[in-house]
């Protein structure tokens, strides 16, 4: 039987502030209606702790999903991070020949003609295309190694 995936951190990220705008409605609801209740009845009334119980549950509630909304961007980068190094020899070398033709485009093109954001990539590009570099090598030398254990 296969688990289920856990859901990507930028859905659980989205879903969570979903869920956050929803319950701070609720909340507004909630205080109006024992704003409500007060102004209308005794203070200890059944309908008033209940709607106490209802608040301070929701109060917790959010606060939980606060700190998810805080924690979880983190995470999402460290996925995408993670996802943009590719597990395997030939997909790093492929990641890598598209980073060069990239990164020969920018270089080809005339300094004047060229943006802050084309020269921000270009940067990246030099500096991400020797990191991709060093990822092709560790791999083709974990897959050999591997294979000669195998063998």
């Amino acid at each position: 039987m296969n688990p289920v995936p856990k859901p990507l951190a930028a859905d659980r990220l989205a879903e969570a502030k979903r869920e956050l705008e929803h319950v701070d409605r609720q909340l507004v609801a909630a205080a109006e209606q024992r704003r409500q209740v007060l102004l209308g009845g005794p203070a200890k009334s059944i309908a008033a702790v209940a709607l106490d119980h209802d608040l301070a549950e929701l109060k917790l509630l959010r606060a939980r999903l606060a700190d998810q909304v805080e924690l979880l961007p983190e995470l999402v980068m460290r996925e995408e991070s993670e996802a943009a190094w590719p597990p395997t020899a030939a997909l790093a070398r492929e990641k890598l020949d598209q980073m060069q033709q990239r990164l020969g485009r920018l270089k080809s093109r005339p300094r004047l003609d060229r943006s802050a954001a084309d020269d921000t990539e270009l940067d990246s590009l030099i500096t991400g295309c020797g990191a991709m570099a060093k990822h092709v090598e560790f791999l083709e030398n974990f897959e050999r190694n591997s294979r000669a254990e195998v063998a």
